[in-house]
């Protein structure tokens, strides 16, 4: 009975998961959110197993296609040894979102009957365990499957976790431990610290008299697991060290010891727990229970006490996401509390009750929480007085609850994935660069092994290439954060990346000429290694004021003892203009240094230039100020195709976009402007405008000693010769990192960075033959550690077994 109880139960679970995910998924949309989804997770994870197959390894170094080139291990992120990217280099031919999609789905099923099971192994009522499982499929784990995977894809390892940790303390077997372990690393890396935190509070809470040497000897199968995911946590480590910097806010550090009462760790929000209101009541009637007490108190200082999770979160922020592992041990505490108070039949005392009501308070405005916290107050009071069924009603909120969070989720359509899809693959010169100019965020991270890229969006990012990228050649700032490097028409950026084709369905930057269906090509942008004897002092130009620092870069060779005989070109400009087009919601109003803007809505502005701008760069920046709803509201202008923006201050990464710059060219004269402010209120000051006739950067290409070679070949980077007129310099495009070899002539010469972020070398005349390697730093020392944890796992498991045979002799 019990057998066939436990096996109908399973296959409800299993359903109920498929039908869930059915019906919040509309009609030809995918099971994947329009936010971070498809440009990240799908195309960085295709583009991992890509490499891989390439280079006939599971443990490439470097990234060529990407971000202008980067390690490696600063993607590992997003799933560099995760089971389904290396699954996807076994099928190369399936589409890695449908790979994607699978993965997650079964992730989701292994995770609500896996914690049934465990619940069920507790010997809780099978209500009860049932209730629990649907606690954990109502909650953030289904939101984040389809969103921010990495949050999540490890929770079936994690509960794996917590079922080892018993059968450890029943017969001293922890193979199961270790390879739960080493799943939940490989998933994610990051939530797996956490996660680890989780498997030890489980462990002391079951191990009622702790000392070191049972401490120790749990410790040992979690340090083994730990160890044989060296390949992947030590490199890691090292990338973030090397190109650690701030993307948040600053920390109050008083501030983390203060209470956070607003609940967002706990409940109904999907960037923490996003648990429904019976985890509270749980946790609450648990303080009344001494065997469990002390794991309530635990939790309790997680979610309400901030510095938790700023450790928790690698000191980083003290945001709630990461209390997300702790969801099975929330339940379980639920769960145990539940089962305890009906079978003790104990009272709910008005301490209890007081406590149990408090979250009223801060949900008070929304309706629909407000009725699943009567509901369940009302079925958890039928429950304990009267029926053990009157439980289950417990059920139909948190899938009320959760059906309407998810179903409000903007999915990525078909038609948008085909889009994207078709846009890649382009065959484009090797050792020249290809961007794309349409959807910017969701093909920032789009590349084949035939391509090669300047975007990149990933959470970890080549800090020197960062800067160089928003500060120096100053690229627009269109999203609400500093992280994403996306493609943009700016014409210095793209001309000194190498970017020779570019794919684009409207304005496209001038030099650019159509060679095919939205195809264009510019013949003079600068090769992507090349060699001179123009250079300029790296002291002499941090001092330069921008614009001046643009043309100056293309022109020269940026380095510690350049000389500085370089003038700018770029000149201001007083720009004669009519308005042609003014929106009936726009206003604005003239300030004594610029403009106050205020619109309901988009509002529109359209300039007449007095002049044909051909064959010239324009320029334009001004500063952002006084903005009106800079907590609630991000603030936008979009001048021809390109927008600025600065984020509001509650966003997640502010981006303290205060000084909008804009690089407008175009292919054909320029004759106008199309302005496009966002909603709200806000004062334009400081309005400067230069201009730069395009040839000044058009000829440097006729100034430079071009590397032929062949590119991303036979685990080169490069390899060519070079013809160089005069002692100089060898200048790349490639963002500067440890880990790069440079050869010339066959001799390793000492590389360093040039152009505030490039890798280069100084090159005597002459005929040169080039190669350049990149080998991933404490790549080496980290095979050792997973291979010396592998011996300790077969050590380890052949001594388990030998016990065990004693036992049985004995």
């Amino acid at each position: 009975m019990k057998k066939k109880q436990l096996v109908c139960s399973i296959i409800f679970l299993f359903f109920l998961t498929i039908v869930m995910v059915m019906i919040i998924t509309p009609s030809s949309y995918l099971f994947g959110s329009n936010t971070d989804w498809l440009s990240q997770h799908v195309n960085l994870a295709d583009y991992l197993r890509h490499t891989m197959i390439e280079n006939k390894t599971l443990f490439p170094d470097f990234a060529f296609n990407i971000g202008a080139g980067v390690n490696i291990y600063n993607l590992s992120y997003y799933g560099l040894f995760r089971p389904d990217v290396l699954i996807g280099c076994l099928i190369p031919s399936v589409a890695m979102k449908d790979i994607i999609i699978i993965y997650m789905v079964i992730n989701l099923i292994l995770s609500v009957n896996l914690l049934y099971i465990w619940l069920k192994s507790k010997n809780f009522n099978n209500g009860l365990c049932i209730i629990g499982a649907i606690l954990l499929l109502c909650s953030s784990v289904l939101f984040h499957s389809h969103r921010q995977i990495m949050f999540v894809d490890y929770m079936p390892w994690l509960i794996m976790a917590l079922i080892a940790i018993d059968r450890y303390l029943k017969n001293s077997r922890s193979l199961m431990l270790i390879i739960a372990i080493v799943l939940m690393i490989v998933n994610s890396y990051f939530f797996s610290v956490a996660g680890i935190v989780v498997v030890f509070s489980y462990y002391c809470y079951c191990v009622k008299k702790i000392n070191l040497k049972n401490i120790w000897a749990f410790i040992k199968p979690v340090m083994i697991g730990i160890l044989i995911c060296s390949v992947l946590l030590l490199p890691t480590a090292y990338v973030m060290l090397e190109n650690h910097q701030s993307k948040g806010s600053s920390i109050n550090f008083l501030s983390l010891f203060i209470p956070r009462l607003n609940m967002e760790g706990l409940l109904y929000d999907n960037y923490g727990c996003g648990l429904t209101y019976l985890s509270w009541i749980g946790l609450v009637l648990s303080l009344k229970l001494k065997e469990i007490r002390k794991l309530s108190i635990w939790l309790l200082l997680l979610i309400f006490i901030p510095v938790f999770c700023f450790g928790l979160n690698g000191f980083l922020y003290s945001r709630p996401k990461i209390l997300i592992p702790f969801i099975p041990l929330l339940i379980y505490v639920t769960i145990y509390s539940l089962s305890k108070f009906k079978e003790l039949m104990i009272k709910i005392d008005y301490r209890l009750w007081i406590l149990i009501l408090l979250p009223v308070v801060i949900f008070y405005q929304k309706p629909l929480v407000i009725f699943d916290i009567i509901f369940a107050i009302f079925s958890v009071c039928l429950y304990l007085r009267f029926n053990k069924k009157a439980l289950y009603l417990v059920m139909i909120m948190p899938l009320v609850l959760s059906f309407n969070i998810n179903k409000q989720e903007e999915f990525v359509s078909s038609d948008t994935y085909q889009q994207v899809s078709s846009i890649n693959g382009i065959k484009v010169d090797n050792g020249t660069r290809y961007d794309i100019f349409k959807q910017s965020l969701n093909t920032s991270n789009l590349a084949n092994n035939n391509e090669l890229r300047t975007s990149i969006y990933s959470s970890v990012n080549n800090s020197l290439y960062n800067h160089f990228y928003y500060d120096i050649i100053n690229n627009p700032i269109s999203i609400r954060n500093r992280v994403a490097s996306l493609s943009n028409s700016n014409i210095f950026f793209q001309g000194m990346m190498g970017v020779k084709t570019i794919y684009s369905e409207e304005t496209v930057p001038i030099g650019y000429q159509k060679i095919g269906n939205n195809l264009y090509e510019n013949n003079d942008v600068l090769p992507i290694i090349y060699a001179t004897s123009d250079t300029y002092s790296e002291e002499k130009f941090d001092e330069l004021a921008f614009p001046a620092t643009l043309d100056t870069i293309y022109n020269n060779v940026v380095v510690a003892n350049g000389d500085n005989q370089y003038q700018s070109q770029i000149k201001e400009l007083k720009l004669d203009y009519l308005i042609n087009k003014q929106s009936s919601n726009l206003h604005i109003t003239a300030l004594k240094s610029g403009y106050r803007v205020n619109t309901k809505g988009k509002g529109v502005l359209q300039l007449d230039l007095n002049q044909n701008f051909e064959n010239q760069i324009m320029i334009i920046e001004f500063d952002i100020d006084k903005v009106k709803y800079l907590k609630t509201r991000d603030t936008s202008i979009t001048i021809n195709g390109i927008k600025n923006k600065l984020s509001s201050s509650s966003a997640a990464y502010p981006n303290g976009n205060n000084h909008f710059t804009y690089v407008i060219s175009q292919n054909e004269p320029l004759s106008d402007l199309q302005i496009e402010f966002s909603s709200g209120r806000y004062d334009v000051l400081n309005i400067k405008l230069y201009s730069l006739d395009y040839n000044v950067i058009k000829n440097r290409n006729s100034q430079i000693d071009k590397l032929n070679g062949v590119y991303n070949q036979d685990g080169k980077i490069v390899k060519g010769s070079i013809d160089v007129s005069k002692d100089g310099y060898l200048v790349t495009s490639l963002p500067y990192q440890n880990g790069y070899i440079i050869t010339i002539d066959g001799k390793k010469v000492d590389s360093f960075c040039v152009n505030k972020a490039f890798l280069g070398s100084k090159i005597s005349s002459g005929k040169h033959q080039i190669e350049i390697t990149f080998k991933a730093p404490a790549k080496n020392i980290s095979l050792f550690g997973s291979g010396i944890g592998l011996v300790l796992l077969l050590l380890h498991g052949r001594r388990e077994k030998n016990e065990e045979r004693f036992k049985r002799i004995n």
